[in-house]
């Protein structure tokens, strides 16, 4: 018989429309100043603004709000998953990668904060001699850390919102990030050339997705 035709609905990502904004900034300085400084100035202020920058672009890929044509980072998405942290009781940490699973998600990192980690590494039980939860010796594997088996990322540009702590779950396989400029420098002396001054301008712009929302399962403390 006759095989039957199919309908397959698809989906898109959408990503650096054009209304999208970049990250910029620029720094004037004075050619006497240049001139007269005892370490290379202007060498100093590149490494420096591009520092800054990545700093930014770290939090917006991550938390941004996406308010004003700007990044909404990846725990902003609509559609992701929830569910409730308590940093104090690790089983919490359970309940969320049986959340993800249950998604259908087979998360590669935890996401926190270094506050976040170290209260999760603190709790003990017993009396007297009381033991840790998670055993000091098996959260670390070289110079990455680990939690329930899974490698933890630690960045403190995904902060407590209104009191309230947050852990992430994430299937990295499911992120997606776009470059359109990669923290462009460029050294203007032209401009300002009236007032014997240059300027170092950098911009960069970037934009992130998720393939799937639930790829984020994120976990959050009950304010205090």
């Amino acid at each position: 018989a006759q095989i039957s035709d199919g309908d397959v609905a698809f989906d898109e990502v959408t990503l650096l429309p054009s209304t999208l904004k970049g990250l910029k900034v620029l720094v004037k300085l004075s050619n006497e100043l240049i001139r007269t400084s005892v370490v290379g100035l202007e060498s100093v202020l590149r490494t420096r603004l591009v520092t800054d920058v990545a700093h930014a672009l770290d939090a917006a890929l991550w938390d941004g709000t996406g308010t004003s044509n700007t990044i909404k980072g990846i725990l902003r998405q609509t559609g992701i998953a929830t569910g409730d942290l308590d940093l104090a009781d690790p089983d919490s940490l359970i309940d969320g990668l049986a959340l993800a699973q249950g998604n259908k998600v087979n998360p590669t990192h935890w996401v926190m904060t270094s506050a976040s980690f170290a209260e999760i590494r603190k709790v003990k039980v017993g009396t007297g001699d009381r033991r840790y939860v998670i055993d000091p010796q098996t959260i670390q594997n070289g110079t990455t850390f680990r939690l329930l088996g899974l490698p933890v990322i630690i960045t403190d540009n995904i902060p407590d919102e209104a009191a309230a702590a947050r852990v992430a779950l994430v299937d990295m396989s499911k992120v997606v990030v776009a470059r359109d400029v990669d923290a462009e420098v460029k050294i203007l002396d032209q401009t300002w050339g009236d007032y014997d001054s240059i300027g170092i301008r950098v911009v960069s712009r970037w934009d992130t997705a998720l393939l799937q929302p639930e790829a984020v399962t994120l976990l959050t403390e009950a304010g205090s």
